[in-house]
Order: structure tokens, then sequence, then C-alpha cells
């Protein structure tokens, strides 16, 4: 678990004990996404950006980058090893199994309570934000290749820090609050990112 301390800007607990007066932003701007300078130096937005391969090879117009409203709290990132205990591996001497390695597995990072708020900003929170994730899971051609599919590739990166090479395998997200007509103006969400070494690309014909 990788704990930030949110200097500059808002976690989620003041967020929802602010929702009843409506948000104040902590920007110079006033406005959601601007940057804010502090004695520790300009305040970094975590990114989603497409990696400049998939940004050309990929049809269908799949998002190039978004820009996080509010930086993470925290990035849970996890590791492992595939191992299993079958006969493959054989038995030692009391019997058991022996436990085989099949190799690492690929990382995941998991970043929850992403708060987008556009109560202020009179932005439509579903067609601006939600709608713009949503096609971060879906599959897209790749390159003159109509049956081959798969996910857009992105690096999460904050700052100058490249955190991963990876793609969208989940996502949800929460309404918090709402107009009097019913518009949701805030949400939470929790994406989970998966890495990746090495995708398909297709051979030029």
């Amino acid at each position: 678990m990788i704990n930030f301390d949110p200097y500059g800007f808002r976690t989620a607990a003041q967020l929802s004990q602010r929702s009843q007066e409506g948000p104040k932003y902590d920007s110079p701007s006033s406005s959601p996404g601007a940057s804010s300078s502090n004695e520790l130096g300009q305040l970094e937005k975590a990114k989603l950006v497409i990696t400049p391969k998939d940004k050309r090879i990929l049809k269908g117009n799949p998002p190039t980058s978004y820009t996080f409203q509010f930086n993470p709290e925290q990035l849970k990132m996890s590791r492992g090893i595939d191992a299993e205990s079958n006969d493959k591996g054989g038995r030692d001497g009391y019997g058991y199994k022996r436990t085989s390695f099949s190799g690492p597995k690929l990382g995941t990072l998991n970043i929850s309570n992403i708060m987008i708020d556009t109560y202020e900003s009179n932005v439509d929170l579903l067609s601006q934000h939600i709608a713009y994730l949503k096609k971060m899971v879906q599959l897209y051609q790749v390159g003159w290749n109509r049956r081959r599919k798969r996910a857009p590739i992105y690096y999460f990166t904050w700052g100058k820090i490249k955190y991963l090479k990876c793609f969208v395998s989940s996502l949800d997200y929460e309404f918090t609050m709402f107009k009097p007509n019913g518009a949701p103006v805030q949400a939470t969400v929790t994406m989970k990112l998966q890495e990746i070494r090495d995708v398909f690309y297709p051979t030029k014909k």
C-alpha cells in the first residue's frame, strides 16, 4: 500500500463533509482540475495516457488520456508468483505434492475513491467523465485486422513518475450527489489497472 499526504487537494472524507454546502475548490483558479502551488512546489495531477503506438494503430478513437480531477490518496499495488502443488513436481519423502513454479504474475494497481465533482463547473458528469472512462474498458480494432481487437494500453503517471504500463481491467462508479432534476454532479470511481508487458501489433501488408 502506498500512502500519499494530500498536499494541495482534498480527501474523499473532506469532500463528503462539504457536499451539503457545495464544493470549494482549493486551486487558485477555483476550477476543477487546475494546478496549485505550495511551498513544496507545483501540484502534479495523476493521469492515464495512451501509449504512442496505440494512439496510432487502434481504430475507433479510444480515449487518449484522462487527468484525475483530484489525486488519489492511495495506490494499492500487488504482485505474485504462479505456483501450484501437483503430481507434476513429484512428491517428497512424506508423500506431499511438490510445488512447481511457472513464473511471476504481472502486477495490478487498484485506485479507489477517485472523486469527480462537477457541482460548480456545470459540466455534464455523465457525458464528459463517466462515458469517457467507460470507453477505456472497451475493445478496439488493431490496425487493419478487423478480427483482432483488444483494450487500449495506457501509462499511469503522476508527475514525472511512470508507475505502470497497463490496461483498465475494471471500472466501478457510484453517484453521490445530484441536482434537483436528478442529474448527478458528484461521483466516486474505482479502477483496477492490470500491468502488461507485450501486446499484439500487426505487421504491414
